[in-house]
């Protein structure tokens, strides 16, 4: 019986903390969102240098150093808290990415800002830093299209 009571008043505690409206801020509203044909993009193809963050959309390239290529394919996963919910996870947003280095494929790698996130490729490593925009409330409709993630990347000459 004393345990049920404990269960009870727990469960009640958590719904009170995550319901919505039960603080005194106001509610989120949406961004502002532009229509996708005013949107700035990124170019297809950039030239970044080791040690610096440089930005890729899906099927957007860029070239490191003279040899290396790397290629954002596909978001796999985006499960990041939204701005306004208390989460008991941060989340992680992972992506594959082709991976060239001269004349060599090494196929495609998995990144992760969670686990994981720095993956040594021949004489470099390569780091997912960041995803924008920030993932949409569960609130907001219609969510972030996946097509408009922009992530960071950093690549490092590997030092074993």
């Amino acid at each position: 019986m004393r345990t049920n009571l404990v269960v009870f008043f727990l469960t009640l505690l958590v719904l009170a903390c995550c319901t919505p409206g039960n603080d005194k801020t106001p509610a989120p509203t949406a961004p502002a969102t532009l229509d996708k044909a005013l949107q700035p993009t990124l170019p297809a193809f950039v030239t970044a240098s080791l040690d610096e963050p440089f930005q890729l959309t899906i099927d957007g390239s860029a070239q490191v150093e003279k040899d290396l290529t790397v290629t954002f394919v596909e978001l796999i996963e985006d499960s990041r808290c939204p701005p306004d919910v208390v989460c008991v996870w941060a989340g992680q947003v992972m992506v594959l990415v082709d991976i060239k280095v001269g004349e060599r494929n090494f196929g495609t790698l998995k990144l992760s800002t969670i686990t994981g996130p720095i993956t040594p490729v021949s004489v470099y490593t390569i780091e997912i830093t960041g995803a924008e925009p920030q993932r949409a409330s569960f609130n907001v409709t219609p969510p972030v299209a996946t097509d408009s993630l922009t992530i960071t990347l950093v690549v490092r000459r590997y030092k074993s």
